[in-house]
This record gives C-alpha cells, structure tokens and sequence, in this order.
C-alpha cells in the first residue's frame, strides 16, 4: 500500500504541474465514460501546493472508479462570494461526466472549509475539518470526509447515475445514515442446566436442548417460537431410582436493547415465554420392577439473555431464568401407594449457547 501511495502522489503531482492542452487527447480518449470529479487548485504558496498535492493524492485513492481531474480555480475565485462562484464553475459541468467540483479553503485556526457543488442534485455542501494540516492523517481525513459529503450529494437524487462506484459511496453514507434493522429470521441453539428452588420432593437436575426461531417484528420486539427436551436427574429418594424425560413447546416475547459502548456488540434480552411441558417419570423399584407416568403442566418462563456478537451473523448467548409451573407433578409408587417425587414449583435455569442470523 505504501508503494501505492508513492505512485499516485508521483501521478497526482504529474497531473498538478501538466499543461491542460497536453492531456487534452488523452482525457477524450480514457475519461469520458468515466464519472469526473474536478478539484480546483487554491494554494497561494508552496506549503499550501504541498498540501493540496497530498490531499489530491489521497482522493484519487479514495475514488477509486472516479476520475480526479485538477484544474486552476477561475480569476479572483476566492474572493467572490459562493453564488458568484458557483456561476463561475458551471463550466465544468458542460461535461456530462462530470459530477462535482470541490475546493478548499482555510482559516489560521486550523479550520479547514471543504466545499463542494453537485449540479445534478443542485446541492452546494460545505464541510469544516478542525484540525492541524500538518499532521499527517490530515489529508486522509479530508479525503474521507470529501468521499462522504459526495455520498450525501447524491443520497436523495431521484436520477440513477448508473455508475458502480458511485453507487457504493451512495450506499456506504447510506449506511451510516440509517444502519439496517437486524435480520427479520434469528436461529438459536442453546444449553441448559437446571434445579429446583421451591416445592419440589428431593433434589431436583435436569441438563437440556432447545432449539429457538426469534421473529423481529419491530426495531426491538421480538417473538420466540421454542422446542426442548430435558433430561433430569432426581436423587434423595431412598430405594427408588428415578428417570425424568420432557419435551416442551414454548411461545414467547422479548424486548431487545443493543449497548455500542464498547469495542464488540452487547444486546440485552429480557423475555417471557409461555410453555406447555410433556413430562415421562420411570420409577425403578427393584430388579426388572420398573413405572412409567406420564404427565402434562403448563409453565411461565422468566429472564434474560446477554448476546455478543461473534461475527456479523453469529452470536454467543448466556442467559438466566426462573420457571414458574402452574401445575405440580407427582409420583407415586403403585407398590405402596407413597409419594416418591414430587416436581418443583419453581425452578432456575442456566443458558449459554449460539444465535445464527439468516
């Protein structure tokens, strides 16, 4: 890149010092299917050429499709006033090509005045950089804040340029303007261990798998769309061993908050899910003595997740909630009618899993 750089600014200051008349040939034959932009020369001075030379350099890089042309500013340019000098430069538009004419001015407290005019669009934009020209980012910055003031030009403009590299500036400030919502369709993957916290017989695990569809309807709004399946572990229950399996189909909402504080993404999810839960207990008695029940309980779901992006479509997801069953489930053993388990009321749950954007 630094070789690069080199070239062009040989080019560029070439292009500076070149009698308009030689070129002539030459910009008839290479230019003019090619979206122009002329950049008037105002330098008074050898520091303020330099200047120009390297702000001109780091534009051509930054228009890479477009044509930068160098032209000397009309007779007592600087000191008309801007509709005067707008008259003065329709000229250049007699070029079809030709899309906008920029210029700079600058003041003695470091305050540079971009100004461009786009005869298309009939807009005259001026842009003020505070900043020390002699740093040497100084002519990268004013590059990039003139490839962005010629995107907002031609932002609103009804007529299509048809052309792909201003096109891509177009879109590229678009983007910044207003960034696009977050994909409608989000796919999440997630694990899970949980316990009991209130009414349950015994101790209480499960480790689980869900699989959730997320819907975007708004900006933040979000419906979830789940399918699980648990497997517990119920232990403190002399003499019988006991197998929990369940399936679970959940629907549910969450509001999304996304944090750009920090040097990733960082969304904030709290929700809340409705579920209807199919649990089968198997109670082993004995050797060969076993029980199956079945049973069916509806549940409401509580927490929040914190999701970091990983990649532009992939999200890390951990995430915590209470569950409330709206039914408790029992076990008995139809050797002597007693209570084996019974199933918490209440219930915590920790998550961690991946989220796919599509």
């Amino acid at each position: 890149m630094k070789y690069i750089r080199y070239l062009v600014f040989i080019l560029a200051f070439t292009s500076f010092k070149r009698d308009p008349a030689a070129t002539k040939k030459v910009a008839r034959s290479s230019r003019n299917q090619t979206k122009k932009v002329v950049f008037l020369k105002m330098a008074e001075n050898e520091e303020k050429i330099k200047r120009e030379v390297n702000y001109f350099t780091e534009m051509t890089l930054a228009l890479d499709g477009i044509n930068l042309l160098s032209k000397s500013s009309p007779a007592n340019f600087s000191e008309m006033n801007l509709s005067r000098q707008i008259i003065s430069i329709q000229k250049y538009f007699k070029d079809k090509h030709t899309i906008a004419v920029i210029w700079l001015n600058s003041s003695s407290d470091n305050i540079t005045y971009l100004h461009m005019v786009v005869m298309h669009t009939k807009r005259a934009l001026v842009r003020m950089l505070k900043a020390d020209p002699q740093k040497s980012d100084f002519a990268v910055d004013l590059a990039m804040a003139s490839k962005e003031l010629l995107g907002e030009a031609y932002l609103f403009s009804k007529q299509k340029q048809k052309n792909k590299p201003l096109d891509s500036i177009v879109k590229t400030v678009k983007a910044k303007i207003s960034p696009a919502l977050p994909s409608k369709w989000t796919l999440a993957a997630i694990s899970g261990l949980s316990g009991g916290i209130y009414g349950q017989t015994g101790t209480s695990w499960a480790v689980g798998q869900s699989i959730s569809l997320r819907q975007r309807i708004f900006k933040q709004l979000k419906i979830r769309y789940s399918l699980e399946a648990h497997k517990g572990f119920i232990s403190d229950t002399p003499s019988v061993d006991i197998d929990e399996n369940s399936l679970a189909a959940g629907l549910g909402v969450s509001w999304n908050w996304k944090y750009t504080r920090f040097d990733f993404d960082l969304e904030l999810a709290p929700y809340l899910d409705l579920y209807s839960i199919w649990t089968n207990y198997e109670a082993k008695t004995g050797f060969l003595i076993s029980q199956n029940v079945s049973h069916w309980k509806p549940q409401i779901n509580a927490g929040f997740e914190i999701k970091i992006a990983l990649y532009s479509q992939l999200e890390l997801i951990v995430g915590l909630q209470t569950m409330l069953a709206l039914k408790q489930q029992a076990l008995y053993l139809q050797s002597s009618g007693k209570q084996a388990y019974a199933s918490p009321f209440l219930l915590w749950q920790l998550q961690g899993g991946l989220c796919l954007f599509f």
